[in-house]
């Protein structure tokens, strides 16, 4: 903050001007309580301390639709087992199979339950294993549960990033975003299926 106080409001504004010019440091002009006009520090001005924005996403959770087949069919199994062994008995129409049907009827309930949970497995690893981060460097793809590969793409490398949407995605709004470095002609990184993808491609774009 400036020592000097001016009655003038114009004199504080031209101190402020050469403060700027001479230090490189942003100043605004404020008024005490005796209305007089003084230089202080902006609080828009540079400080290097600050903590960095890092925008963290995931595969969408939308993702689930694409699951539900298997999901409703091995919980339908697991339910519905003691029908299934009956259907099959009425279909083959042989009584001298029904001892050997209704042994089989404990096999549906874990084929069902099998099913089910092999499918919510596969959609937890769909969408957890993966982490996508945008900070002030660059993109970051971070794969894995435990064991985790960390893969990093700097702006200044990233050629002009692609977005890639179906038709099923436009409805749940979501996209395929890939980057490619500078020099490859190969895609080097994915976020795929993320949720807003039109905003998070515009987000990349001002910081690069």
């Amino acid at each position: 903050m400036s020592n000097k106080k001016h009655e003038d409001f114009s004199k504080a504004e031209s101190e402020r001007d050469a403060l700027i010019a001479g230090t490189g440091n942003q100043y605004k002009v404020a008024q005490d309580e005796n209305g007089l006009f003084y230089c202080e520090p902006s609080i828009k001005a540079s400080n290097k301390d600050s903590v960095r924005e890092t925008l963290e996403l995931h595969p969408s959770n939308k993702l689930v639709i694409s699951y539900m087949v298997p999901l409703v069919f091995g919980l339908l199994i697991y339910v519905k087992s003691e029908e299934f062994t009956v259907a099959i008995v009425q279909i083959l129409n042989n009584k001298g199979i029904l001892e050997i049907v209704e042994k089989i009827n404990g096999s549906f309930e874990f084929i069902g339950a099998a099913l089910f949970g092999l499918t919510f497995l596969k959609y937890l690893h769909a969408i957890f294993s993966k982490t996508y981060l945008i900070d002030a460097e660059g993109v970051r793809l971070i794969d894995g549960f435990w064991a985790k590969d960390t893969k990093i793409i700097k702006y200044k490398d990233i050629k002009t990033p692609t977005l890639k949407k179906s038709y099923s995605d436009r409805l749940l709004n979501i996209g395929t975003l890939m980057f490619s470095s500078s020099g490859t002609g190969t895609v080097d990184m994915i976020f795929e299926k993320i949720d807003n993808p039109d905003e998070v491609l515009e987000y990349i774009i001002e910081k690069d």
